[in-house]
Order: structure tokens, then sequence, then C-alpha cells
């Protein structure tokens, strides 16, 4: 049993219902994901989770079946060097991300420190698609956008009518990216409600966002999680 995939998964289960939701981390093989059916919550057995190599291919034919998004973490990894992922629906993001126009004043709009800080400066939108091989290449097309624009490799990507992925360097960034994400949300939404017209949000500037970027403090302090 991997116990950092397990705790990972403990604490990511308040942002799912069910057995929705996939995390997965990389291996000297390739990568380790939830299985198909199984509960973030109570991966408590070795079926839980899925050794593949980084194609996705599961490494033994014995045992639980992968994710049925394992390609998007296949490709992921294969195009980054992020070392977790972690999928979730977390509710107030997915409120947003159900709307025809708000997904991507969010993915701009940074309200607070922390949210530059994790979340990265602008977010990553991808159009609905359905779950697994469809969704990859939805993702694959958004992404090359984004770094076409950005120079980088998104971290945070908002998926319309779906959910989050968070690519992370450790377990406890996935977990802190999801719950920024998600405190964000309910942010966005407290101060649409406050604020009409909407020209009254007083989001980050581009400077003050950059000057968090670059700031050293925050760097050092990114670096211990």
């Amino acid at each position: 049993m991997n116990w950092e995939l397990r705790n990972l998964g403990e604490q990511l289960s308040n942002f799912v219902v069910g057995t929705e939701g996939n995390i997965s981390k990389r291996t000297s093989k390739g990568f380790i994901i939830k299985a198909s059916g199984h509960s973030l919550k109570y991966m408590d057995l070795d079926a839980a989770l899925v050794s593949c190599d980084i194609a996705g291919s599961p490494l033994k034919e014995e045992g639980g079946k992968p994710s049925m998004e394992t390609s998007f973490h296949s490709w992921i990894y294969s195009n980054s060097d992020f070392k977790f992922i972690a999928h979730t629906h977390p509710t107030n993001t997915l409120k947003i991300l159900c709307t025809d126009y708000l997904v991507n004043e969010f993915a701009i709009r940074r309200f607070f420190p922390d949210q530059v800080v994790f979340n990265g400066e602008e977010s990553c939108v991808v159009l609905y698609a359905t779950p697994g091989e469809e969704l990859t290449e939805e993702i694959k097309a958004s992404v090359f956008e984004y770094k076409n624009k950005h120079n980088e490799f998104p971290k945070l990507l908002l998926l319309k009518n779906h959910g989050i992925i968070c690519c992370a360097n450790t377990a406890k960034e996935a977990v802190i990216m999801t719950e920024i994400c998600e405190k964000s949300a309910e942010i966005f939404m407290g101060v649409k409600a406050l604020c009409s017209p909407s020209h009254c949000l007083d989001s980050l500037s581009d400077s003050e966002i950059k000057s968090l970027v670059n700031n050293k403090h925050e760097k050092y302090r990114k670096e211990l999680i």
C-alpha cells in the first residue's frame, strides 16, 4: 500500500462524493493511480491503486483496473516534471465551471496572495469533453494554447462542467492547491454577489501578481511544502 497516496486521498475526499475523482504519483517506471470504482476516502486495499507505465498501461495483469481518466495523467506526466496529479470536483468551483462566462473571469482574476502562489498567475480553462480519451484530447489543446501564451505548463486546470486538475510536486501541495481553488471560488462568488456592477471587483493587479510570483520569501515558503 502506498501510504502517501492513501493519505492524499483521505485529505481530498471532501472534494468528491462516492467514487468520483482520481489521484496519482509519478514513479521511476511510470505512475501509480487510483483504481476505477474506488473511493478516495477508503483506499485501504492494495486493489485501490494500480501501477502503470508512463503510457498508462498496468504493469501487472492481476489487480484493479486503472481510472478511466488514466490517459490524461499519462499525458501530463509525459509532458511535464510534476510528481503528483489530483483531480477532484469541488462544489463551489463547479458552480462557476457550470456557467457560460464566469469561468473565464475566474481563471484570470486573483484576489489574494496564496491564490497566486499556489494556483498560479492564471488557470487553464478546458472545454467540456466526455471523460476519458476525449477529455485528454481537449486538455492537450487547451494546455498547448496556454503554453504558447505563458511559456509554461499550467498548474491548475479548470474543466468546464466537470472539475479541476491540480499538478503538483508534492502530495501536500496538491491538497493546498485544491483547498485554495475552492476558497477562491467561494470568495469569487461572494464578491460577485456583493458587487454590482461587476467593475467594483478589486482583484490584484498584474504588477501585484508579478511581485508575488517573484517574491523570494513566497518561493521559500512554497519550497518547504
